[in-house]
């Protein structure tokens, strides 16, 4: 219905808290049209820093990889020297290759970030996981941080090692209602 409305730059502006409000939205339709309505915005008049800033942190905490993928791009036409507190946001974010995308946007930029901007990196490295924390750790050239197990998206990888092992034996039981055995060594070759 809004996309019927068609609101110009006028009424968009009027509502500018309200779209950014809902970038946090459950509905991904709805994030997405706030989205594009703020995107609008921004083009008829730039947004403030902390406008940008506070789309930033809500695109980048979202779970749908498309609407992250979106952002990153759009950031790359824009300074991030004051969008470091949104772009933190992409860091953490729980899918890993989402996380490298956000460092991926900032490592050609980081020479020129300033100074208090490469410390707040800085500070950040030790609560990063895996290979985002180890790469952004060595490029601004301070201590690793530990490494962690990679994360894994798929159910089976949220549930403990004694559950992993019910889905094998689960599959096992299949294989054998269909009167099929699970390959051993000595089968895997012939």
């Amino acid at each position: 219905m809004l996309k019927q409305l068609e609101p110009g730059a006028a009424e968009l502006a009027a509502h500018r808290q309200e779209l950014t409000g809902l970038l946090a939205a459950p509905l991904s339709t709805i994030a997405e049209h706030a989205y594009t309505a703020l995107q609008t915005l921004h083009g008829a008049a730039a947004l403030d820093a902390a406008t940008l800033t506070e789309i930033t942190a809500g695109m980048l905490s979202r779970p749908e990889k498309k609407l992250v993928r979106a952002h990153l791009t759009w950031l790359r036409r824009l300074s991030l020297d004051d969008l470091l507190d949104g772009l933190v946001v992409g860091l953490h974010h729980p899918v890993a290759e989402l996380a490298g995308r956000t460092l991926d946007l900032i490592e050609p930029r980081l020479a020129g970030l300033p100074p208090a901007a490469r410390e707040r990196l800085r500070d950040e490295v030790p609560a990063l996981d895996g290979a985002v924390g180890q790469r952004l750790a060595a490029l601004l050239g301070t201590a690793a941080p530990p490494r962690h197990p990679s994360r894994c998206s798929s159910p089976r990888c949220r549930r403990s090692s004694r559950h992993r092992w019910t889905w094998v034996l689960a599959g096992d039981r299949h294989r054998a209602a269909q009167g099929r055995r699970r390959p051993g060594p000595a089968r895997a070759a012939a």
